[in-house]
């Protein structure tokens, strides 16, 4: 039928697009590619049947419908050329912080952030978030909302306890700040999750993620005298930080270690 409609109109081919350049991680910056389309020569046949009044209205309606297809089309694929760039630019990003309820690590929404959003607008994608009622109780669902600038758009949905209350059953959390931490959880695991990222817990292989700044001199010897005056195993505490030397704790890892040990004193 499109063919039909193109022979009837004699609309010109639309000219072919240059071939888009394979992006490359760390040397070649990300750029959108050119996605071809029938749509332009669908819309020139519309144009011609607007004054040719031997074309029916179901014609038309027929041209319209299908230009809208070519154009849902090529924005899908620009989207998905869009994605595909952008997960081939962006290596596993590293842990930044330490959840001292669990002991692990974690990337820092900031830290995704930085990393992923220079990327990902370059290649035409925006990012946005919203919150939607959720079927389960005391929950909140966050909306991650993936819109590309050819005119694609993806949403993905998912539900995170906002309840303020630990393992255990015990409240430890109000709800306010219960729901202010599930988005910000929400935010950066949607984030990773959207663009298929890992999170590295060293620096090893990591070429996007900066070495950490280590501890002060004089934060070395404020937690050497901790340990002496805790009676602390000084082995067993370097182990937990997964390092050799107290010179060798990074910098956010100041506070955690800190605590740490003043919990033992208290102990």
């Amino acid at each position: 039928m499109l063919a039909e409609v193109l022979d009837q109109f004699a609309a010109e081919p639309a000219p072919a697009p240059a071939p888009a350049a394979r992006v490359k991680p760390a040397s070649v910056k990300p750029r959108l590619a050119v996605v071809k389309s029938d749509a332009p020569a669908i819309l020139q046949a519309m144009a011609k049947g607007l004054v040719d009044p031997s074309v029916s209205a179901e014609k038309m309606a027929l041209m319209k419908d299908m230009y809208r297809e070519a154009l849902a089309e090529a924005a899908r694929r620009a989207f998905t050329l869009a994605m595909n760039a952008a997960q081939s630019a962006m290596t596993a990003i590293c842990a930044n912080a330490i959840n001292d309820a669990f002991d692990s690590q974690y990337a820092t929404y900031a830290a995704l952030d930085a990393v992923m959003r220079p990327i990902y607008t370059g290649l035409g994608f925006t990012v946005s978030f919203t919150t939607e009622p959720s079927d389960l109780q005391r929950h909140q669902r966050v909306v991650i909302i993936l819109d590309h600038v050819e005119g694609h758009r993806e949403t993905r949905r998912a539900d995170f306890p906002a309840d303020g209350v630990d393992d255990a059953g015990a409240q430890v959390q109000t709800l306010i700040h219960a729901a202010a931490s599930a988005f910000t959880y929400a935010q950066r695991y949607m984030l990773a999750l959207a663009f298929n990222i890992a999170v590295a817990k060293d620096n090893d292989g990591n070429a996007i993620a900066r070495a950490p700044e280590t501890i002060t001199d004089l934060q070395v010897t404020e937690l050497a005298n901790l340990i002496d005056r805790t009676g602390a195993d000084e082995r067993r505490f370097l182990a937990l930080l997964k390092v050799d030397d107290l010179s060798a704790i990074p910098a956010n890892q100041f506070e955690h270690a800190k605590r740490t040990l003043q919990a033992r004193k208290a102990a």
